[in-house]
């Protein structure tokens, strides 16, 4: 029997309809903090935490952790929080759709 999440594993990486939409929230995100940075009117964060960023990537939390362990995404501490800053999120995002052509 089949489960509703099969036909989402069976198809290619970057093909997905559901990936595509989280890269597109993601690139809405860092566009925004762009126009925060330029205009300073938008409220959204210059930095995002492990689970917002695990969220906007569309995967959990234990692979962004991982992703950070193997210094592959940069992540800035405050104090006891570890933040990863809406530049590097959008860095990582190009590097992998351009490593995906």
């Amino acid at each position: 029997m089949t489960q509703p999440w099969d036909s989402y594993r069976a198809q290619p990486p970057g093909d997905s309809p559901v990936q595509l939409l989280h890269l597109s929230l993601l690139f809405e995100v860092i566009n925004m903090a762009t126009r925060k940075q330029e205009t300073g009117t938008t409220t959204v964060p210059l930095f995002l935490s492990v689970p917002a960023v695990a969220q906007a990537l569309g995967i959990g939390q234990t692979s962004t952790w991982m992703l950070i362990k193997e210094k592959k995404l940069p992540v800035t501490h405050i104090g006891r929080r570890t933040l990863v800053s809406a530049q590097a999120l959008a860095d990582f995002a190009a590097n992998l759709s351009s490593a995906q052509r």
